[in-house]
């Protein structure tokens, strides 16, 4: 996850690189009762400091929680490409999304 600093970096187009830090799920502990504030699409600036092809139109989702973290989908565990968000509504039904509105 993205925090403080090198989070307004990556927003701001300022960073040169962002470092990839590897967790446990335990590490996400931090994430529990947190509110999620936006959902928006990822910024070409925030493909290209991760590493991933800026010129990308792929529906990457970023939801952005309170204490400026981020959170959005990655392809694979390695972070070599941006993912897309699954889920699950609460009659079971699985849905892609596809396309993420535009704050």
């Amino acid at each position: 996850m993205l925090h403080g600093k090198q989070l307004q970096d990556a927003k701001n187009g300022c960073a040169d690189s962002v470092t990839l830090n590897s967790g446990k799920m335990e590490d996400m502990q931090e994430l529990i009762g947190k509110k999620i504030t936006g959902l928006r699409p990822i910024t070409p600036q925030e493909r290209e400091k991760l590493g991933w092809d800026p010129s990308s139109h792929s529906a990457t989702a970023v939801l952005e929680i309170e204490g400026d973290i981020l959170i959005f989908p990655s392809a694979d565990d390695e972070g070599n490409d941006a993912g897309t968000l699954f889920g699950q509504d609460p009659k079971g039904d699985f849905y892609v999304w596809t396309q993420v509105p535009i704050k």
